[in-house]
């Protein structure tokens, strides 16, 4: 009967701290971002990785839904190998577990692109419609205006 009441007691507590669960995972979001900003948490994840794109599709996978033999049976990767990786994350601060019943989930910080975006590329000339040869442009006529 005791042990009963003690399960209860422990139902209870857990139930209570749901309701809060979604402004902290809203917190480690935005920590995680300060922390790790997106160029930082993509070049992490895909380090020294012959096929990037699928890491970082792992990593996206990673949504505390998803336990780590489910994520290596979706990837086709042994269940050791992926445990290396997502130890390594979670010892980065990128991942953490979430015990539940099932077993143990993944939730990463926030969602990667999953595509690696290059950095734009720098423009060399002012933006807007092309010069014609002997026009002037705005900034040349008031300043040949204030002479």
């Amino acid at each position: 009967m005791a042990k009963k009441a003690r399960n209860k007691a422990a139902d209870s507590e857990s139930s209570s701290s749901n309701p809060l669960q979604p402004l902290f995972e809203g917190m480690l979001t935005l920590l995680g971002r300060l922390v790790y900003p997106p160029e930082k948490l993509l070049e992490i994840v895909t380090f020294r990785k012959r096929n990037p794109e699928q890491y970082i599709a792992i990593y996206n996978l990673c949504d505390g839904e998803h336990t780590g033999s489910e994520i290596a049976k979706a990837f086709n990767q042994d269940q050791g190998g992926l445990s290396e990786i997502l130890s390594g994350w979670k010892e980065l601060g990128i991942v953490y577990e979430i015990n539940k019943k099932g077993g143990k989930f993944y939730k990463k910080l926030y969602s990667l692109p999953l595509k690696k975006s290059e950095p734009p590329k720098e423009v060399e000339s002012e933006p807007g419609p092309p010069k014609q040869e002997g026009s002037t442009s705005v900034t040349q006529a008031q300043s040949n205006d204030k002479s």
